[in-house]
């Protein structure tokens, strides 16, 4: 596909009604293939541990439904050389097939079964908590996530689709899960609630988008309620987490922001963070790692901003024990300079290809075509967006970069987070 073709998809994408949702089909020169991507927004109850509670439900839709064995299942698709998957993602959840054009049809149908008609097999369950409780239970061991899990806990409050839960806490809810509860979360939140679908490939003239509208009377709409007016996270402070043996520690640093994804200033701030800290040539990995060699990786991004919530700023840092408060303090000292200089023009040429070079890379394949196309839909973007994004961060200037910076991060904001072995732990003051 030619560099214009990829930049002009708005234009050739057909938007289509069914009973099922909105579909939107775009047809490209691939021949034989369809890649298909889409979301349902099921608003789960953080506070009530329902997030949890989704991660089990979605790990069975591949299980068996109603009308097919688990095993009938596989045999469909892999008689066709397709696949469908599922996964969860806070406060929707998404799922994806691939297949040849002449059998999309048929695997759409079987895609849209295993969504609305799981058979949620008691064995089938008892396995599957058994395989998330073990991968969850790795997470104690991991310094990475929990110092994030850490960090969350201290900047969101409970029942925010941000805020994680202590490993051990998530541990004890799968525990105390049952199938039943499974099987009324997905009767309540598996509902018509903005469901999307892309399909993007060699789309068959005589597909019919509504015979796969599903026949169950509980494919209604189910509002997502907006978070807002979040009470203030906690002062700023140190905190840690002690995992032995993990001489090497995990650091994160961070705030929380006051700007959902749709706000006009996200774009700039992105780009803004993105020159601090979103790859090799950044600012904080050029001299913190470059320079200082505190450290192999660093970074510096936005996490967890929503069109319906608000996220966080969080620098991450791998860090030795004998270097961490050295590494702490650079980091510090770093950023702090980045926001009361700016990003200078150099920089910030140097963003806008790394971005916009990344996000066209991202239009080669029909799949990553419509996974760009279904997070543009779920992030609330017109889709004439797809192609207009490249011009609106080349438009971005210095001003519009740190006027953005000045107005949503602050260094008296941080709170500082520590994983790994206690010896090497910064302690508060």
């Amino acid at each position: 596909m030619s560099r214009d073709d990829r930049l002009k998809i708005a234009e050739r994408i057909a938007t289509r009604e069914s009973r099922a949702g909105l579909w939107h089909l775009l047809a490209t020169p691939v021949e034989g293939v369809v890649s298909v991507k889409g979301s349902i927004e099921t608003a789960p109850d953080a506070a009530a541990g329902e997030t949890g509670v989704q991660d089990l439900m979605v790990a069975m839709l591949d299980k068996g439904t109603r009308r097919r064995s688990k095993r009938d299942l596989a045999e469909f698709l892999e008689d066709r050389g397709a696949t469908t998957d599922f996964s969860s993602a806070q406060t929707r959840i998404r799922f994806s097939a691939r297949c040849l054009s002449d059998d999309l049809q048929d695997v759409l149908g079987v895609l849209f079964e295993q969504i609305t008609e799981p058979a949620f097999d008691e064995d089938e369950f008892q396995r599957v908590r058994s395989r998330v409780a073990s991968n969850v239970s790795r997470q104690l061991t991991h310094t990475a996530t929990r110092a994030g899990r850490l960090l969350s806990r201290r900047l969101y409050p409970e029942g925010h689709p941000n805020r994680s839960l202590r490993v051990e806490d998530e541990l004890d809810l799968i525990a105390g899960t049952d199938l039943d509860r499974l099987v009324d979360f997905h009767a309540r939140h598996v509902v018509a609630n903005n469901p999307r679908f892309v399909i993007v490939g060699e789309i068959p003239e005589d597909l019919s988008l509504d015979e796969l509208a599903p026949l169950e009377p509980g494919w209604t709409e189910r509002p997502v309620i907006e978070v807002d007016d979040l009470p203030p996270p906690a002062d700023p402070g140190t905190e840690s987490v002690d995992i032995p043996d993990r001489p090497n520690l995990d650091i994160r640093i961070g705030h929380r922001l006051d700007l959902k994804r749709l706000d006009d200033d996200f774009l700039p701030l992105y780009v803004g963070v993105f020159a601090l800290g979103g790859n090799f040539s950044s600012r904080l990995m050029s001299v913190v790692r470059d320079e200082m060699g505190l450290t192999y990786g660093i970074r510096s991004g936005l996490n967890g901003v929503d069109r319906y919530h608000t996220g966080h700023w969080v620098t991450s840092v791998t860090l030795s024990a004998d270097r961490v408060d050295e590494g702490i303090r650079a980091s510090r000292d770093v950023a702090a300079r980045f926001l009361e200089e700016g990003v200078t023009e150099d920089e910030l040429e140097g963003v806008k290809t790394t971005l916009v070079g990344s996000y066209e890379v991202r239009l080669e394949t029909t799949r990553a075509i419509a996974a760009t196309v279904l997070s543009h839909l779920e992030r609330g973007y017109r889709l004439e967006r797809l192609d207009t994004l490249p011009d609106e961060i080349e438009a971005l200037s210095v001003e519009d970069v740190n006027e953005a910076l000045s107005r949503h991060l602050s260094m008296d904001r941080l709170h500082v987070c520590s994983a790994g072995s206690a010896a090497g732990i910064t302690r508060p003051a």
